[in-house]
């Protein structure tokens, strides 16, 4: 597929590539160059607070591990109901 670009440095992807991606108006990439080549990488950007409050979740995890206070599940189910009970920050999306 050719496309052109235009006087402001710009180029636009085609539908079909949009589709097949799932691509929406507003996503953000990472663009680089790899061996001669143009690569553009979908992106997701979390928000400082997320990150902060997940940073903070994960070294509470890591506090329990060293003091030997990491809880043991039965089941991958019984992991994930725990987990739901103790997130407390809010996802982004």
């Amino acid at each position: 597929m050719v496309v052109e670009l235009n006087a402001k440095s710009q180029i636009t992807l085609p539908d079909e590539i949009c589709k097949e991606l799932n691509l929406s108006t507003g996503d953000l990439f990472e663009v680089s160059v790899q061996e001669g080549n143009i690569l553009l990488t979908p992106v997701i950007v979390y928000p400082k607070k997320y990150r902060d409050d997940l940073r903070s979740e994960i070294m509470k995890v890591k506090a329990q591990i060293a003091s030997g206070k990491q809880p043991r599940f039965d089941s991958v189910e019984a992991m994930l109901d725990d987990l739901d009970d103790c997130i407390t920050f809010d996802l982004p999306f």
